[in-house]
């Protein structure tokens, strides 16, 4: 059982409509930005065995390498849920993040 989170510089929109676009891999009205491309790059670091289970992934990111400054949809197994997802959430919010849940069906959000 795995559960997926997409997250991504915050934007006007639906956050459930927006989550279903990028996990199609449809970036239109996403913006580049740094802080998603150091996000990614953090959770690389410290998780370095999530490197398949990142989207949008090496293939991807060959016909399209600005999608790495827009979102990031990552793919968790139940025990990875459980044992990293605080420190996702953390990273996400020290890099201005937003995103949405595909689990709970619920946008994330983070208050200063």
């Amino acid at each position: 059982m795995s559960s997926d989170f997409a997250f991504w510089k915050a934007v006007p929109g639906d956050p459930e409509e927006i989550y279903d676009k990028v996990c199609e891999g449809i970036t239109d009205g996403l913006s580049a930005s740094g802080d998603v491309l150091r996000f990614r790059q953090e959770l690389l670091r410290r998780f370095p065995d999530v490197k398949d289970e990142l989207q949008p992934g090496d293939f991807d990111l060959a016909e399209n390498p600005e999608d790495a400054e827009k979102y990031v949809v990552l793919t968790l197994s139940y025990g990875r849920l459980r044992d990293t997802f605080g420190e996702v959430l953390d990273l996400a919010k020290v890099h201005g993040l937003v995103g949405f849940s595909g689990v709970a069906g619920e946008p994330i959000f983070f208050e200063d």
